[in-house]
Order: structure tokens, then sequence, then C-alpha cells
């Protein structure tokens, strides 16, 4: 028979390392390219959402930083990080009726508004309405794609797409009449691309979203807990938020 005592300390070791939990330490990151929040550039990947994840797991002690964070499509991403099987953290992210119940959230730490855009002359839209008779391009499992159809657009004349370089490109080559992406990162690639500014058209906000880290739901209460108390932390630091919102030239609050 087990002595109490062991008994006491088998319980003890249980609740303080529950079976099937993880450390901070052991989570993966993944992001996509969507400047300004997440992307590579020089071959590194930086951005908003980089910076400020970078700086939760410095204040919470963790050992990595963005050399572990891995800058996969969307929809392989968003996948991966729903694997039971997969420690992963998923960012920037959005909530919305589809997703609130797949994941464990962190934030909000900024916003992404979400338009329709168009080729500039090539189409008088000033309603949803207008938008019907179109053919429409969205990436795959991305927020656009989810809230263009969850308003009513036809889900058949919608071309999805792995990537937003492929937006552009499918409005350049006629494959679609509109394109439906994060407004500030579609801003921000026209720059960055040397598009000409005067070639895209926004016509339309379809609505607006905070940003999130996404945790897979196997991951543990109280080890997303520590990331919002770090979120939080870094929200505060007036001078960190500052220096970032003058880098990427970006207000974060609402």
């Amino acid at each position: 028979m087990l002595s109490m005592r062991f008994i006491y300390i088998y319980l003890s070791f249980v609740c303080l390392f529950p079976q099937g939990k993880v450390s901070a330490a052991e989570l993966n990151y993944i992001t996509e390219s969507f400047p300004p929040y997440n992307f590579k550039e020089d071959n590194k990947i930086t951005g908003i959402s980089v910076e400020i994840l970078e700086e939760m797991l410095k204040r919470m002690n963790v050992k990595k930083n963005r050399n572990n964070f891995k800058v996969l499509p969307w929809s392989r991403g968003y996948r991966m990080a729903q694997d039971s099987k997969l420690k992963n953290v998923i960012f920037a992210i959005s909530i919305n009726e589809i997703r609130k119940n797949l994941f464990k959230w962190v934030g909000p730490f900024a916003y992404a508004t979400v338009s329709v855009f168009i080729k500039k002359g090539q189409h008088k839209i000033s309603n949803f309405a207008d938008l019907l008779d179109l053919k429409g391009v969205a990436v795959r499992d991305d927020i656009g794609e989810q809230t263009v159809v969850a308003k009513g657009f036809p889900e058949k004349n919608l071309l999805k797409v792995s990537s937003s370089d492929q937006l552009f490109k499918a409005l350049r080559l006629g494959r679609a009449n509109f394109f439906v992406y994060g407004e500030e990162v579609s801003f921000y690639t026209i720059k960055k691309k040397g598009f000409d500014i005067n070639e895209f058209e926004r016509v339309l906000v379809l609505d607006r979203f905070p940003q999130y880290f996404g945790f897979n739901k196997s991951v543990a209460d109280e080890i997303v807990d520590q990331y919002q108390v770090a979120l939080n932390s870094v929200k505060a630091d007036i001078k960190f938020i500052k220096r970032i919102e003058t880098a990427y030239n970006i207000k974060l609050n609402d």
C-alpha cells in the first residue's frame, strides 16, 4: 500500500505539471506575409506583430525570438495551428464567427480593416450589392474571404489564391473584377512593390477586426494567460509602442 507521503508528493507533481501540457518555451510560432504586421524583408522576418511577440517573449524570459518564427502560406499555417498534435501559435489573426472557437486568444494588439479594391475606373461600386454579379478574388482562409462570403457574396464567384501578390495579378490579368483583403496591408504592399497607387482603388470597407495571437486549443490556459500578461505589459510601454507606430507609420490603438 502506498504511503500517504508518497501519494501527497505524486498529487503535488500532477497539479504542478499536468500531463499533456506544454511550457511557453515549447510552443512554435507561425505567421504569413501580411505587411506591415508580419513579413520577410531581406530574408529576415519583421513587422509589427513580430516585434510585439518578440518583446513579449523577452519579458517572459522565453529563449526564443523572430529567428524561431516560421513564415508560411496563410491557409497552410492556419490549418497547422489547429492541429492538436502541434503546439502552434498563429499570428496576426482576426477573430470572427468562424474562428472564435478554433483557438485560444491573446490580444488585441492592433486593428485591420477588410476592404474591396478594384482597378481604378473599371466598375462603379457604391454598395455590397454591386459586387454580386462580379468576379472576386481573395486569399484562401483569409479574413477577407470569410468576410465577403459571410456577407452573402456567392462563393462560386470567388477565386481563391494562396498569396496577396496573386490578388494584384488577378486584377491586372482580368481574372477578377475586385479583390478583398486587409486595407492597411494592401496599401503597404502597393507602395512596397512599386505598383502605381493610382492603378487601384478602394471602393468598399467591409469590416474592421482587432488582431490577435491564436493559440492551439491544447495549450494550457495558464500558459495563454502568461502571454496575455506579457502583451498587456508591452502595450502599457508607451515608449515601445511609439517606436513601433513611428517605424511602420500605423496607429496601433483603435
